[in-house]
């Protein structure tokens, strides 16, 4: 058996479920001669199984065992294995795009280097994004680079986004070090000063998944202590081998990027550890600090050089103070102050004499005033590109335009050319204040506008072809600060910027490279000229421009290159006339476009039905190179069907010829906005003209979207989409705040393909945004061509952002407080995120008895549910400040914000949320949430102000009482949100038909609690998902109906299952009280809800997977939890599953601890429960 060329070793332990996806990525790879090396490291889960049917349906892939060493002895293990001339490595819950080691064996074969390494996309909350890490270390296309020349390489350090050669890996005797995480840091490093040279290139090869379910990774687990001692033994072990092997420059590098990088994660996170792992946080971290050089610590942000110095010096209190403070900020950039003419860092301790904190901490780094920059338009007029957008200098005022200058600077890359130097116009920039998301400094003149004439590029009656890089000045007081012209605005037309062709064969072309824009003056000698579908191929002519003295080549070939890897096709072309220019003319058959062979014979694997193949077009004269093929202003786009997909001819971003092989993919050709607001699509679609066409609204950063049923006329479509009005669950609301892609479905349950707007009617499109009840809506695109509609409040100018919500708070809310109050009552419910819980309970028993008094729901967004009869004030607007000072009575689920003051003859009622199982409040001795330790000072301000706390039974008084550190009245009144679930016309029916729910189907309830300790690196909670959807669906059948609730915190984090009949995802729905009325089995975990549900006598199964995690470690109990469970406690998802198929036999042994649960816990969820609260709250 021949050697393959390139062997993939993939390590897991306890993958089981992203094995699958990973191993499916590597074999689906464009470049097929590959081995695939499976390591299993000890997996007590799924994985072992996976990997083990990929071995026997596909030779390539080999399962072996490690003998231990973590996932440094797992890779060396693969490694010793490998049989390939090249090395990759990948992780068992990433992916890779098809095209990834065709792309990267092309690289190396091209350059000779010893590794070359390609940029990364990071799968997380917020979508598919461009890794940050990577994007700080691959800056462009770097070939035969090192280290020493590019120290941002230095960030380089992951493994799985390369390829090795192997012979470079045996020469210089690399491995992983073993039984220790962190060990691709020293590989890397040592690998990157090691060889001779490395390539680095900008296209993305990897996907890097932030993982959402199971145990959190070994960078999500940073509390553990063994991960810092890992952490600084790699730190000590690189410092030490750069020091023999490197220059002091490059050891200097690499500890600034420990500070700022790898340590100050660490540092983050303090607030969430034990006193034990604090005290050897101390030792470990100063042992690192102890060889850093002096240097180092004077070019860090001047946020870690305060935490490092007390770190130095051991200030536990000060530390851990200074980062409650960073967990309050808003945003990260540095708040910064003048003091005797000079700048400092506004940040605790400046100004504490006790502590004698020298000034030198509190000096920024240059670098920590780096401009914000956005631009907006990129265009051209009268001949002159024109750039506007907004710039400033974090943390310096700009109230008046005096205050500012930017000036735009275009930088040739080309060597002996003057840059070009254009001075902007400074503007008020009505949003850049409210975008900037502080609340402390205007940048009302941060608005900008530039023109560069195009005439700039000719230099005595020649044009200067070649690229420019794009910077900008920005002056903020006497601060001036340089950037790059970077980040397009998100809808709009900066991020498809036109070209200028100022002369016949030359275009001027401002592009985006990545975030960063640049301007080429390029020649276009070729140029589509005509094509059309012939039969089974497409028929192209372009023109070639032919100078005078050179021959016109006899002969020619169009060239494909694929986009995103380099598979190269050719096809034979005719050349005819005669100079100036002579006419290219040639096939390029529809069989050729799906799959297709790359230039050095190796087979590629062909499009699946779901993917698309994007090919650029060149034309190659005899005996030249190839020339890219411009596609003219004169030539219309076009696509033809062939048969369940579609051939396009167009036009890409850069103004060239593209082929494209696909679904039929709707395109968009016209927009119109009603009067009532409502937004009308029409376009073209060639799919089956007998199939169905459902356009797909999905906001980004979350699981929720809505369906759109198109019309059909042959191959046009049309849909009506009434976004104040959408249905959700039964009733009409508002799309939520956010960004909406457009994605589309044929036929009932088809595949989703991505929708695209006309290229030549982009310029059509206004962006104009559009009044429709309270919230502003705008048409737009988003990238190239993708459509994309915006929603956001109806906000007056003093409501808009932090910074004037502030003035609101110190203005508008003191005045109001002077007035009097009203006998209205404002409900507030999970901080606004709904109009549920408790206080919903509340309400209507109010509305029941007659009561007529005003309610008002506070909302964080208009596409709230609001009950009938209440009125919602938006969080943050004048009416919501005026709601709070004179609402009289005050009635909260939850805290309130820092800045509710209780002014005289309120009342604030705290109805709470639940029995407490787990621990709350003081009695969580190490809080691992979000907001860490600050929780306790916000609770203890909050609780100083409550007249009375809502307790649902007698067990539940002194745990509340203790917890909350409470002195005044606990009203143990039992719960008014469970009052529905004993009332005569409980609407069981009415929300089986809002889920879509056909009578006689039975259902499950799923409805986990949150993590304290699960978040992602943006703060937000995540969903872990272990019961197993596909499974459930096998086990139960299609009698069966799984509700999927996420906890308030997971809201957007709960993504919709691929069954979407059989598992639905009701976070949203209003009130969990009215899914009880349904429920035939409920599961859940340690959440209060098996309080409410046990009223209802219905059985409950427990999915307590880290039980003793959970009890010892996370947040404790209150009670014995085990010995008191209505229902099994079980720990898998297959005995989860069991117990709800047959129910009965499950929880019959549980009989009597369940009435003795409901005796114990539910004596006052009667029915009347809102009732005494009412009688209490508000009877004379």
């Amino acid at each position: 058996m021949s050697a393959p060329r390139i062997s993939v070793v993939v390590p897991f332990y306890n993958n089981g479920e992203d094995l699958d996806d990973c191993l499916q990525s590597i074999a689906a790879q464009t470049f097929t001669d590959l081995e695939v090396i499976m390591v299993d490291d000890g997996s007590t889960d799924s994985g072992p199984e996976v990997a083990r049917k990929w071995a026997a349906a596909d030779p390539r892939f080999t399962l072996i065992r490690s003998r231990g060493g973590g996932p440094g002895g797992a890779r060396n293990r693969g490694v010793e294995q490998a049989r390939g001339e090249y090395l990759a490595f990948v992780d068992a819950d990433d992916m890779l795009p098809a095209h990834a080691y065709e792309v990267l064996l092309h690289t190396l074969e091209s350059s000779g280097s010893d590794f070359v390494s390609g940029a990364v996309n990071r799968i997380g909350t917020e979508g598919v994004n461009p890794s940050a890490l990577h994007a700080r270390a691959i800056k462009g296309r770097r070939i035969r680079t090192h280290v020493t020349k590019a120290p941002e390489l230095l960030y380089d350090i992951s493994v799985w986004n390369k390829l090795f050669r192997r012979s470079f890996w045996d020469a210089n005797g690399l491995y992983y070090p073993e039984k220790m995480v962190w060990e691709d840091l020293q590989l890397m490093t040592r690998a990157h000063v090691l060889a001779k040279a490395v390539d680095v290139i900008p296209d993305y090869i990897y996907y890097w998944r932030e993982r959402q379910a199971g145990e959190l990774s070994i960078t999500q687990n940073r509390t553990d202590i063994q991960n810092l001692r890992d952490r600084i033994t790699a730190l000590l072990a690189i410092d030490d081998f750069l020091r023999a092997h490197a220059p002091a420059g490059t050891l200097r590098q690499h500890q600034r990027k420990a500070l700022v990088n790898d340590l100050w994660l660490y540092v983050r996170d303090l607030y969430r550890v034990t006193g034990a792992y604090l005290a050897e946080y101390f030792d470990l971290v100063n042992s690192y600090l102890d060889q850093v050089h002096p240097r180092v610590l004077r070019t860090l942000p001047a946020t870690h050089k305060l935490a490092y110095y007390l770190t130095r010096n051991r200030m536990r209190a000060q530390l851990l103070g200074y980062l409650t403070w960073q967990l309050d900020q808003k945003v990260t950039t540095i708040p910064v102050v003048r003091r005797w003419g000079r700048l400092a860092a506004d940040l605790p301790f400046r100004n504490d004499r006790d502590l004698k904190i020298p000034a030198r901490v509190y000096r920024p780094y240059w670098r920590d005033l780096d401009p914000h920059v956005q631009v907006e338009h990129v265009g051209w007029q009268r001949g002159n590109l024109v750039i506007s957008g907004l710039a400033y200098v974090p943390s310096i005022d700009i109230s008046r335009r005096r205050y500012t200058n930017k000036i735009v600077i275009l930088r040739p890359r080309a060597r002996f050319r003057p840059p070009i130097v254009a001075l902007a116009t400074s503007s008020r920039h009505p949003r850049a204040t409210a975008l900037s998301l502080q609340d402390r400094y205007d940048y009302a003149w941060a608005g900008f506008r530039c023109e560069i004439s195009s005439r700039w590029f000719r230099v005595a009656g020649r044009w200067l072809t070649g690229s420019w890089d794009c910077f900008i000045l920005v002056r903020g007081h006497g601060v001036w600060r340089p950037a790059r012209l970077h980040s397009p605005a998100l809808g709009g037309d900066a991020e498809r910027p036109g070209f200028l062709e100022p002369a016949p064969g030359l275009q001027v072309r401002p592009t985006w490279v990545g975030r960063h824009l640049h301007v080429g003056v390029v020649r276009t000698p070729a140029r589509l000229a005509a094509f059309t579908q012939s039969g089974p191929a497409v028929a192209l002519e372009a023109s070639l421009d032919v100078e005078q003295g050179t021959p016109v080549p006899p002969s020619a070939e169009f060239v494909l290159v694929r986009q995103g890897g380099r598979a190269i096709q050719t096809f034979p072309a005719t050349v005819g006339g005669d100079r100036p220019q002579v006419r290219v003319r040639g096939e390029i058959p529809l069989t050729a476009l799906p799959a297709t062979a790359d230039s050095t014979g190796h087979k590629l694997v062909a499009t699946s039905l779901g993917d698309a193949a994007y090919w650029d077009l060149y034309v190659k004269p005899a005996g030249r190179g190839r020339i890219p093929v411009t596609f003219p202003d004169g030539v219309s786009e076009a696509r033809y069907a062939h048969g369940e997909r579609e051939v396009a001819v167009e036009r890409t971003r850069h103004g060239n010829v593209m082929l494209a092989e696909r679904l039929p993919q709707p395109v968009i050709d016209e927009h119109s906005w009603t009067e009532d607001g409502s937004l009308l699509l029409r376009g073209s679609y060639l799919g089956a003209a007998t199939g169905s066409l459902e356009l797909v609204l999905r906001r980004r950063d979350s699981g929720e979207e809505f369906g759109v049923t198109c019309g059909r006329d042959a191959q046009r479509f049309s849909a009506r989409i009434d976004v104040g009005a959408m249905p959700t669950f039964g009733v009409a609301l508002p799309l939520h705040d956010g960004h909406w892609d457009f994605l589309a479905r044929a036929g009932s349950g088809g595949q989703i393909t991505p929708v695209a707007h006309d290229h030549a009617r982009l310029a059509e499109i206004s962006h104009k945004k559009v009044t429709a009840g309270p919230k502003l809506y705008a048409f737009t695109t988003a990238g190239y061509d993708s459509p994309l509609l915006t929603a956001e409040p109806r906000l007056r100018l003093s409501e808009q952002g932090n910074f004037n919500r502030r003035v609101l708070r110190r203005a508008v809310y003191p005045i109001q407080s002077r007035r009097p109050l009203r006998d209205a009552v404002l409900m507030v419910s999970w901080k606004g995120k709904a109009c549920t819980d408790n206080p919903l309970g509340i309400a209507g028993a109010l509305r029941r008895r007659g009561d007529d008094r005003e309610h008002i729901w506070v909302v964080n967004d208009y596409a709230t549910m609001v009950p009938a009869g209440g009125r919602a004030v938006l969080s943050g607007t004048e009416e919501y400040f005026e709601a709070l000072a004179r609402c009289r009575y005050v009635i909260s689920n939850d805290d309130m914000p820092p800045y509710f003051r209780k002014r005289e003859g309120q009342v604030y009622l705290q109805t709470w949320h639940g029995t407490p199982l787990k621990r709350i409040g003081f009695d969580v001795e190490r809080p691992q949430f979000v907001s860490g330790t600050a929780y306790f000072d916000h609770l203890a301000n909050d609780v100083a102000r409550w007249d009375m706390l809502l307790s649902q039974n007698a067990f539940s008084t002194p745990i509340l009482r203790r917890a909350f550190r409470y002195e005044g009245e606990i009203c143990e009144y039992g719960y008014p949100r469970n009052d529905v679930l004993h009332t005569s016309e409980a609407p069981a029916a009415q929300v089986r038909e809002q889920l879509g729910i056909p009578a006689g189907k039975r259902v499950v309830l799923y409805a986990p609690t949150w993590r304290d300790n699960q978040f992602y690196a943006n703060g937000r909670y995540r969903f872990d998902l272990r019961l197993d959807l596909e499974r459930a669906w096998q086990v139960l059948g299609p009698d069966h109906v799984v509700l999927i609730r996420g906890h308030h915190h997971l809201a957007n984090d709960v993504q919709q299952a691929a069954r979407r009949d059989f598992a639905i995802n009701v976070t949203g729905y209003p009130d969990i009280t009215e899914l009880f009325l349904i429920t035939d089995v409920l599961v859940t975990d340690y959440s209060s809800v098996m309080f409410d549900f046990a009223t209802t006598g219905r059985p409950m199964v427990f999915f307590t997977y880290d039980l003793s995690h959970y009890r010892d470690q996370l947040r404790g109990f209150s009670f014995d939890f085990e010995a008191e469970a209505p229902g099994p406690l079980l720990a898998t998802s297959e005995e989860v599953l069991a117990a709800v198929k047959d129910p009965d036999a499950v929880t019959g042994g549980y009989r009597a601890a369940y009435e003795a649960f409901a005796a114990k816990y539910c004596p006052l969820d009667d029915g009347k429960a809102g009732e005494r609260v009412c009688d209490r709250l508000f009877s004379p």
